[in-house]
């Protein structure tokens, strides 16, 4: 119990009773029935992999109630690492695709940010060299349309780039959900090991 305590001190102090709270129960269960503590123990399973299951499975559950994005990242993160804890092949399997997806990201971040960046200086330059000098011919209206586009296409770049990124966390937290849920039942499975 003391391991367990241990490895759930990164948790809410109202979780981590709780947790301690159902397990105490559960080996007073097994002892009213006549098992040895050795033996509940046992059955429990390793009292770390049992803290890192509950801690990861708190950040999932964290990670969906979260609204801001620098705290869904940092939850993200660290229940990215959680489950790669629990099942280090995970890493091999998802890393890769993880990395291609990530870098079209923040590819499309990129060229939303240099698309609305080039446009606003464009609108500043066209400004100080047509509308400051009253040089506004029909050449000058037309650069200024096509520099209101290019505003109005990066900033629908910008949003779909959000779109899609909500999308991808979204399926993100799907997969550590399901991947979690399969790794603790591997784990409880006894012809597992």
């Amino acid at each position: 119990m003391e391991q367990l305590e241990s490895g759930l001190k990164s948790l809410p102090k109202t979780s981590m009773e709780v947790i301690l709270a159902d397990y105490r129960e559960h080996c007073d269960a097994g002892r009213s029935r006549g098992h040895a503590d050795a033996e509940i123990c046992k059955r429990l399973g390793n009292p770390k992999v049992l803290a890192q299951s509950h801690v990861a499975q708190e950040q999932l559950e964290s990670l969906s109630g979260s609204s801001s994005t620098k705290d869904r990242s940092k939850v993200l993160v660290g229940s990215l690492k959680a489950v790669f804890i629990l099942a280090p092949l995970n890493i091999l399997l998802f890393f890769g695709p993880f990395l291609i997806v990530a870098s079209c990201l923040f590819v499309g971040w990129l060229l939303g940010a240099v698309f609305l960046g080039t446009s606003v200086y464009g609108f500043v330059v066209w400004f100080w060299t047509q509308a400051l000098a009253l040089n506004l011919g029909v050449g000058s209206f037309s650069t200024l349309f096509l520099i209101l586009s290019a505003f109005f296409f990066s900033l629908l770049w910008a949003y779909a780039t959000w779109l899609i990124t909500e999308v991808l966390v979204n399926l993100l937290v799907r997969y550590f959900r399901w991947n979690f849920n399969f790794v603790l039942n591997k784990k409880g499975d006894p012809h597992y090991e």
